[in-house]
């Protein structure tokens, strides 16, 4: 059915006509267009990066690189014509199909033989970026490798605690220099975006965007349900309100039929903002090891995934952070990420599939 390269023809071959087969055969269908798109993924960036090789290297250090129209650009466009996608998403797709030759060649193999989603591959290749040059780069991919050929499912998430696990667990300095690094570009802008509007955007660390969060989302819900507002409404005239010490109230249209049901507790403007009378809760899972400065296992931080240990530690030593010990049995704590935690879901996954199989 294809012509050329090295692909497995019979499993391609194995692709049928959906109104021909039965449902199991339809299933089978299904899983093997799946290997066969990753695989036809792979041809693309393979292809991408050998391209570069041909028009770009033999060019970077000679006075054509300092073009304002450089060769990398040259080559971008040349793909971007070729698959009909943009300027910018060509330079993004050969960027990719470089990091996957140099820093994930194994994940690229993978991608090869099917064992992992072409669209995993722009998170995986986005998360690894800081581990170029690092002498733990070919372990880390090794690694990452590794998880993806266990059998079952791997969603956004999954893939990204996962990556983020592999390379604090091998390299958790380059995490910690990395996060110093991350916690400098902290800041607030305010953008215009016509109209009479604006957009502000802040960048902080994870878990105090998330506690800020959490606040004008309880803000936001404390109204009746009469409130005529979207909730994305109600949460930036909340932010609004707990920034400038204003009163945030409910805008029900008042009808003495239908009385007000708002939960806002509002408090004298002299003495404390209004808001609503809560406690925010964010949990974070780390072993005490780590919280002592004893261990450099990673942690987990509800609604981000994976923390590295000087980040749990950060958040540790924060004035309000109550820590409640699981009590746990073991006197040694443990990382998250340990051979028989990988090992057993490995066994649930194929009883899974086995089940799934009858």
């Amino acid at each position: 059915m294809f012509e050329g390269g090295d692909y497995d023809v019979q499993r391609v071959a194995g692709i049928g006509p959906a109104n021909w087969l039965r449902p199991n055969e339809l299933l089978r269908n299904c899983e093997r267009s799946v290997a066969a798109q990753s695989y036809f993924e792979w041809v693309r960036y393979d292809s991408a990066a050998q391209l570069h090789k041909l028009v770009v290297a033999p060019l970077e250090d000679t006075p054509v690189a300092l073009r304002a129209v450089d060769p990398f650009s040259v080559c971008a466009a040349q793909l971007a014509a070729a698959q009909q996608i943009t300027q910018q998403g060509a330079e993004h797709y050969l960027t990719r199909a470089l990091a996957l030759r140099d820093r994930l060649p194994h994940v690229k193999q993978l991608l090869k033989e099917g064992h992992v989603a072409a669209h995993h591959i722009a998170q995986i290749v986005s998360r690894t970026d800081l581990i170029e040059g690092s002498e733990h780069m070919a372990d880390i991919d090794r690694d990452i490798a590794a998880q993806l050929r266990r059998r079952g499912s791997w969603s956004t998430n999954r893939i990204r605690d996962m990556v983020d696990a592999m390379i604090m667990l091998r390299d958790p300095d380059l995490v910690r220099e990395n996060r110093t690094e991350a916690k400098k570009r902290r800041g607030v802008w305010n953008n215009n975006i016509g109209d009479g509007m604006s957009a502000l955007d802040a960048v902080g660390s994870a878990e105090t965007n998330n506690l800020i969060m959490q606040r004008l989302e309880k803000l936001a819900m404390s109204v009746c349900n009469a409130d005529p507002r979207r909730k994305a409404e109600r949460m930036a005239d909340a932010l609004f309100a707990t920034v400038m010490g204003r009163e945030f109230s409910c805008e029900c249209p008042k009808d003495p039929k239908h009385p007000c049901t708002a939960s806002i507790w509002t408090w004298p403007a002299d003495t404390m903002v209004s808001g609503v009378d809560m406690k925010l809760v964010l949990h974070v899972i780390a072993d005490q090891a780590t919280v002592n400065g004893d261990a450099d296992h990673p942690g987990y931080l509800q609604g981000h995934g994976i923390i590295s240990a000087e980040h749990v530690r950060d958040i540790a030593e924060r004035p309000e952070t109550k820590q409640r010990p699981m009590r746990n049995e073991y006197e040694q704590s443990q990382p998250l990420w340990n051979d028989h935690d990988l090992r057993a879901e490995a066994e649930y996954a194929d009883l899974y599939a086995q089940d799934q199989a009858a």
